[in-house]
């Protein structure tokens, strides 16, 4: 990588992390909308995954319930396998200009309802459906990780 990659990338990982510490989500979603506007999405997933994998293992951790919340939370976790495989085939058979508008129609379509709702409490029920939405979601964010994996 040259310097201005290295510098971009440093430069989004830290208005992300900052961002992450402020608010306690959104790392990877602001890190990845960055990093999309100065490079290929097949570079910039994977250079997402391990960083958002890690602070939200220290969130967890953190905040005291880290067990908890992985008993909690492991439907979503598991439901990210079948989202990944579909996402590697879909990122495999495609150019980097439709995947890069689907990533800003959908951050677009998030920051207009985080403006127009107020906050969101979820219910059991709506968090049953999360699972379910979870596969559309990593489609997106963690399915060239693994593309590039099995090209070493």
């Amino acid at each position: 990588m040259d310097t201005h990659t290295i510098v971009t990338v440093l430069a989004a990982f830290l208005v992300s992390a900052f961002l992450k510490g402020f608010t306690g989500l959104g790392f990877s979603t602001i890190c990845l909308g960055i990093l999309a506007m100065f490079m290929d999405l097949k570079l910039a997933i994977p250079l997402v995954f391990l960083p958002s994998l890690c602070s939200n293992i220290i969130v967890m951790v953190q905040a005291g319930h880290f067990f908890e919340a992985l008993k909690r939370f492991w439907p979503l976790l598991l439901s990210a396998i079948p989202g990944l495989l579909t996402g590697m085939l879909l990122l495999s058979h495609s150019g980097s200009d439709a995947p890069k508008a689907l990533l800003g129609v959908v951050m677009f379509s998030y920051g207009v309802f985080a403006l127009k709702n107020e906050i969101m409490h979820i219910t059991p029920r709506q968090e049953t459906l999360e699972y379910r939405l979870q596969l559309t979601g990593t489609c997106l964010r963690d399915t060239d990780f693994m593309r590039n994996r099995r090209k070493e």
